[in-house]
């Protein structure tokens, strides 16, 4: 018996954001909290994490994910965990049937619009689901 070399795929990560859309939050199967970016009036960021996936791997790939609004016609924000309080800000983790999505209440969010389609995007979120903080910097693309 041999060993195969590592056939994981690395693990694939997001930063995207779309005008003209809004958070709502639904009950999928009427248990599960999840936020769903839909239509609307406002700037709606997205971070995803697909986890590496490897094939002797039972439970599958590891996910997470951060979506929140600010208002349309927006160039900068800085919200503090006061600020953050009052916007749809959502974070949600596990595989992907995932666990409830979580309203993000502290920490900082900041960004810079840099051009039509990018933003620089900081996040340094306090997410006691998580059990760690959730921080980087990085540009967010249009979708």
């Amino acid at each position: 018996m041999s060993c195969k070399k590592n056939e994981c795929t690395p693990a694939e990560y997001s930063y995207t954001f779309s005008e003209h859309k809004k958070i709502d939050t639904i009950r999928l199967g009427g248990y599960l909290l999840w936020a769903q970016v839909n239509p609307g009036a406002n700037i709606v960021f997205s971070y995803s994490l697909l986890g590496k996936s490897c094939p002797n791997r039972i439970d599958g790939p590891s996910a997470e994910h951060l979506t929140f609004e600010i208002p349309a016609g927006t160039a900068n924000f800085d919200y503090s965990s006061a600020d953050i309080q009052g916007i749809e800000c959502y974070y949600q983790y596990g595989s992907w049937e995932g666990n409830d999505a979580v309203k993000v209440t502290s920490g900082t969010l900041k960004g810079n619009k840099i051009s039509d389609n990018k933003w620089v995007i900081d996040v340094d979120l306090i997410i006691p689901a998580r059990g760690a903080a959730l921080s980087f910097t990085k540009e967010f693309g249009v979708q």
